[in-house]
């Protein structure tokens, strides 16, 4: 992948070479054999299978595991049957699955109420502030932008990722 030609036309991104550590760590895959596209947008099985890579693709199984992570209940009845994957919508032979059964194992990305776990819903800034603050102890610091109150659900986790630089406001203050 010849990430540098394509990165070089982001001059103005601050990170560029984050991009390019990125796909050489193999943490992502590129959208194409020629392109990242570092403005696309990033969905929880994406993320999910990112964590799983940076965390050396851990082995993963279902056996003994209790289905009480946001997910569908196991009939009990059928304990002794072969174990059944716990997000309705992800096939377990998808190629993501072993990442995504692992980040919601580990405790990083949960499952809906109904049973999914939604691997191709994007996810917004606040589910990442969430998702990564996961790794590390809280360190929260008092935020002010106009658009975040201090009682939205994320507003800790987004003051962690503003006080470990992962991540800041816009332009625009919000």
């Amino acid at each position: 992948l010849s990430l540098h030609a394509e990165v070089s036309c982001h001059e103005d991104m601050m990170r560029s070479h984050d991009l390019i550590d990125c796909v050489e760590r193999e943490l992502m895959d590129p959208a194409a054999p020629d392109e990242f596209d570092p403005d696309g947008l990033v969905t929880r099985a994406v993320l999910a299978e990112a964590l799983y890579r940076l965390n050396d693709r851990p082995v993963v199984s279902l056996e003994g595991e209790d289905f009480d992570s946001g997910s569908q209940e196991v009939d009990r009845e059928h304990e002794e049957e072969e174990a059944v994957y716990p997000f309705s919508d992800v096939d377990p032979e998808d190629p993501c699955a072993d990442a995504i059964l692992w980040a919601w194992q580990e405790g990083f990305i949960g499952g809906y109420d109904d049973g999914t776990f939604q691997p191709d819903r994007e996810i917004t800034r606040a589910e990442f502030a969430t998702l990564i603050s996961r790794f590390e102890p809280l360190e929260t610091i008092s935020l002010s932008y106009p658009d975040l109150e201090p009682d939205f659900w994320a507003y800790p986790y987004l003051a962690h990722a503003v006080a470990k630089g992962y991540m800041s406001g816009y332009d625009d203050g919000t």
